[in-house]
């Protein structure tokens, strides 16, 4: 654990209200909602170094499952252990949970709801400034050379012209670049070769890699067993009704595992699953929970409990949101505690600051898009281009100049969108 979460270790009620309100704003994805940590559990309360915060978003980016949940977990982790990622994890999904189960059962009643949409209208904008503002407060206080702001451009470049079916592969090869450049460069970067550096960094991180295999406890592996498990579920032919609470566990669990490349890779794939494969969802339906999964707070996963919702009930979104999130936030515990091993030695600490840039250059590519969404594309184009505007400058001034918490900037934003469409 860090020094800063050391010195300022919050109470799991500390924990839990914060994440609980970071889940009722951090609408807009993954990276929104990984700006709403970096300001208040970095930026506001200083629980985490900066460093800590890219080093959970890199991490997450290379496991399976929804990413915006898995750093959620990497946070509470490192704050209050296992206990404290199930309580932020539990905290951030309460919200957007509660408020799909609302819009499910308002769905299947009425049909569309034009009202959230342009509560929505008001909100992405609002958004698009959070990142911007978080991507530049990372990158002042990370990019400290010129040479990484060089390589910053190029992963931002890079991700622009890259063909849409292939950004996932980019964020991987990314990742892995930039990991093994600034090892690289940390190795050629010292007069001596880092093998016999005075603190032995590369020596002491593989003892450390060692000693953490051996002395791994025994509930970890115990816990990686069970992922095994839950993962294989997906394969394995199961004597159970495919429209029960079993099925969805089971569907949902597995999926969870085998997916990579956050929530936008995933919709195909399930689609294929609910609509094609199982039928618990008209194709229609189906566009609908995705759409109601990104007008609410937090990640667009919790789509799942829409499915849920419509197979089983109240009871079936509950259990198809755990499965969807439960499993992959498990693993990331489990993968933190082995990071938190070896992160202490020089070398690994350069292949780090080596991702954190390439990370740095996903979170200012995920601004571009969401602004991008935010772009009205038909109607009334120049009145609606004036007022997303307007919301983006407003909420980046206030953010940025005046330092004003995020929970107040998303509220008026999508208040100002609702009373845009009554114009």
């Amino acid at each position: 654990m860090g020094i800063l979460a050391i010195m300022n270790n919050p109470t799991l009620l500390t924990l839990f209200l914060c994440f609980l309100k970071i889940g009722c704003v951090s609408f807009g994805g993954f990276m929104s909602l990984v700006s709403m940590i970096e300001s208040q559990v970095v930026e506001r309360r200083k629980w985490l170094s900066s460093e800590d915060m890219l080093d959970g978003v890199a991490l997450a980016s290379l496991l399976p499952g929804p990413m915006a949940v898995n750093t959620v977990a990497y946070v509470g982790y490192r704050l209050r252990g296992g206990l404290g990622a199930l309580v932020s994890a539990v905290a951030v999904l309460l919200p957007t949970v509660l408020f799909m189960m609302v819009l499910a059962d308002l769905y299947f009643r009425f049909g569309t709801l034009p009202q959230v949409e342009r509560v929505f209208f008001g909100i992405l904008p609002a958004v698009a400034a959070i990142v911007l503002s978080v991507c530049l407060k990372m990158g002042t206080k990370n990019l400290t050379s010129p040479v990484q702001w060089v390589a910053f451009v190029f992963v931002v470049v890079l991700l622009l012209l890259m063909p849409k079916a292939y950004r996932i592969y980019a964020t991987f090869g990314l990742v892995a670049l930039f990991g093994v450049a600034g090892f690289l460069f940390h190795y050629f970067g010292n007069k001596k070769p880092l093998e016999v550096e005075a603190d032995g960094s590369v020596g002491v991180a593989l003892e450390q890699v060692t000693a953490t295999r051996k002395t791994l406890p025994s509930g970890r592996w115990l816990g990686f067993l069970f992922l095994g498990v839950i993962a294989l579920l997906g394969v394995v032919p199961l004597p159970v009704a495919r429209d029960g609470l079993t099925s969805l566990m089971t569907t949902f669990g597995s999926m969870s595992l085998t997916l990579f490349g956050g929530g936008y890779v995933f919709i195909p794939m399930i689609q294929d699953v609910v609509v094609d494969r199982f039928g618990w969802l008209t194709a229609q339906e189906f566009i609908d929970g995705i759409a109601l999964g990104q007008v609410t707070p937090g990640p667009i996963l919790i789509s799942a409990a829409f499915i849920g919702q419509k197979v089983a009930g109240i009871p079936g979104a509950l259990l198809s949101t755990a499965a969807i999130f439960a499993p992959p936030a498990m693993l990331m515990v489990l993968m933190a505690g082995m990071l938190e091993g070896i992160k202490s030695s020089k070398a690994v600490q350069a292949v780090m600051k080596g991702i954190r840039i390439a990370v740095i250059g996903l979170i200012f590519r995920a601004f571009l898009n969401i602004f991008m969404m935010a772009w009205p594309d038909g109607g009334d184009a120049v009145v609606q281009s004036a007022m997303v505007l307007i919301v983006f400058i407003l909420s980046f001034v206030a953010l940025f100049k005046y330092k004003v918490d995020v929970v107040w900037i998303i509220p008026v934003a999508g208040l100002a969108g609702y009373l845009s469409g009554l114009i």
